[in-house]
């Protein structure tokens, strides 16, 4: 999550899927594999295809662009091993019940 893009460019996104495999795809070697599990209702990006470059941006902060563009209440996760690595994104939120 810390290592860092120089150029990070975001070319008519539609959802946050292609975001993520656009940071992926654009991240120095060695390459790494991801996985994506939507959690929540579609995440989709509500208006017009988006483009954005950032330059000098970490993983951590790319992903945390993604998910706001998506709205208020984004969230993501992020879990996996050395090998494999797994996001959970969320438009309406994680919310836990610390009654049950």
């Amino acid at each position: 999550m810390n290592r860092k893009l120089k150029r990070l460019e975001l070319k008519g996104l539609t959802d946050v899927q292609q975001g993520l495999l656009a940071i992926v795809d654009q991240l120095p070697p060695p390459s790494e594999q991801v996985a994506i599990a939507q959690i929540g209702g579609a995440y989709s990006y509500p208006e017009e295809p988006w483009t954005m470059n950032y330059e000098n941006i970490t993983v951590r902060q790319a992903v945390n662009r993604l998910v706001v563009h998506m709205g208020e209440r984004g969230s993501w996760a992020f879990t996996g091993s050395k090998d494999f690595r797994a996001f959970a994104i969320s438009i309406q939120g994680f919310f836990f019940d610390s009654y049950n």
